[in-house]
């Protein structure tokens, strides 16, 4: 789950974009520092990805961590920044969200002091509400019911937030899914695909066997390990390529349930 799914890694490690989609830079797992800022989903100012190793999160309680993961409010009662997707993982399960916790208390320590953030804004104009969902009251589709399954693993990897395009760091309704949200970092631009079922400018002719082989070809590192210049991409398919096969397929079987939009994309301007 937190590898995979809601691939944690992917922003608080350090990533090497060197190679293709900048995979996790191997030891540096959970110790945070990557900056994120109005070249990453518009951010107002700039914001560091924390420590999660037990070495920034060591002296947390479950309920502390539990609390930053699910409803955004860190242990000294700050609210996060939501780029960390506590509005998506408010709604995992129970269960899900232990695992997670678990495994996070298990890394290596390593130790890493995280700048503070600096907004342009008070977080107040960014958030005006926390979640209020009870974690005893979610819970995980039955695996046979393979969309409901599959919007529960869509939700927790925060596919909309990427792949939908923003006005005021808001996303537009209607256009969900439709990419084209651009990005802009280490020396190259991207812009998120449409993943609607539009047959000509989204993924509306991919079968499932096309859909699972785009992510499962990044199982070997020989598939990333190479230099792709401006033609790099933010999208964590190492990270991704690591579910196994059923949720994929769950994922796309959720995907096809999703309404077309024509919208087309430019990946790389």
């Amino acid at each position: 789950m937190a590898n995979h799914v809601a691939a944690c890694f992917y922003c608080h490690s350090q990533r090497d974009y060197n190679s293709f989609s900048g995979p996790v830079v191997t030891g540096t797992e959970g110790m945070g520092g990557q900056k994120f800022d109005k070249n990453f989903r518009n951010v107002p100012g700039v914001i560091y990805s924390r420590n999660i190793t037990p070495a920034g999160i060591g002296n947390w309680t479950n309920g502390d961590i539990i609390n930053a993961i699910t409803h955004g409010v860190s242990q000294k009662g700050d609210t996060l920044y939501p780029l960390m997707p506590y509005f998506h993982f408010s709604k995992m399960a129970k269960e899900d969200v232990l695992s997670v916790v678990a495994f996070l208390l298990s890394l290596s320590s390593i130790q890493n002091e995280v700048p503070k953030r600096q907004l342009q804004i008070k977080i107040r104009q960014v958030v005006s509400s926390l979640p209020q969902n009870k974690l005893e009251q979610n819970s995980k589709p039955v695996f046979a019911d393979r969309v409901k399954y599959g919007e529960y693993l869509v939700n927790i990897a925060d596919c909309i937030d990427c792949h939908t395009p923003m006005e005021k760091n808001n996303i537009i309704e209607g256009k969900e899914f439709s990419g084209g949200l651009e990005f802009r970092t280490n020396g190259f631009t991207v812009r998120s695909a449409n993943i609607t079922t539009d047959s000509i400018t989204g993924i509306g002719t991919w079968t499932e066997e096309v859909f699972l082989a785009k992510f499962t070809q990044y199982r070997t590192t020989d598939s990333y390990k190479y230099n792709p210049g401006k033609n790099n991409t933010v999208m964590p398919w190492t990270s991704f390529g690591g579910m196994d096969d059923f949720d994929l397929k769950a994922i796309y079987a959720y995907l096809r349930t999703i309404k077309p939009i024509k919208n087309k994309v430019i990946k790389n301007p």
